[in-house]
């Protein structure tokens, strides 16, 4: 995902909005690449703790702020060098990236859609021409040797067992899948054998 994007420059700015698996991880990738700053977009105060211990220098709550000022005053006006969009509401945050971007200081932002959603987005084509920015969408595991990148980073010593947010028995599968429709504070969920 990052790697599609062109990498990451020593002291880029990066927000990654959503913090999902995906979404936590990149912040360990991004921090870890050099990122200066790395800012999270998350509601869940139990995913915003995940993502400050795995690289998030500061978590913001877009239903309790507003998305595009506080990007711009944790940044001094610039917004971000890349936006990773992991929320799967395209519709919703899409706008708010393109606002950063458009009011946002730099030059040459790239945003990477990484969840799916079949949602039609609106783009105004100004933004890109201007501030020359660039959308592209990435499939997780689809190239780029994601998965030996991936296999290295956490050999190299990148710790992700805070992503491990709960451990049930193989027996209480099938009841936790049902819990986990409405549930959406844990992230990964690792199962045991007793």
């Amino acid at each position: 995902m990052i790697t599609v994007t062109g990498g990451v420059n020593p002291g880029d700015i990066a927000i990654v909005c959503g913090g999902g698996a995906i979404g936590l991880a990149a912040c360990a990738i991004l921090k870890r690449a050099g990122s200066s700053l790395v800012i999270l977009s998350e509601p869940s105060n139990e995913r915003a703790q995940i993502g400050l211990k795995l690289g998030a220098d500061v978590v913001i709550d877009p239903n309790h702020e507003s998305f595009t000022e506080k990007i711009l005053e944790l940044t001094g006006g610039r917004g971000g060098n890349i936006y990773l969009e992991a929320s799967g509401l395209q519709a919703t945050v899409w706008p708010q990236i393109e606002t950063c971007i458009w009011k946002g200081k730099t030059i040459g932002a790239k945003v990477c859609i990484v969840s799916r959603s079949d949602e039609k987005l609106s783009v105004s084509a100004e933004v890109l021409q201007v501030k020359r920015a660039s959308i592209i969408g990435a499939y997780g595991h689809a190239g780029h040797n994601n998965f030996y990148n991936a296999i290295q980073c956490v050999a190299g010593g990148m710790n992700v067992l805070p992503l491990i947010t709960k451990t049930v028995l193989l027996e209480e599968v099938p009841a936790y899948l049902l819990s986990m429709q409405k549930d959406k504070t844990n992230c990964k969920v690792s199962v045991v054998m007793k």
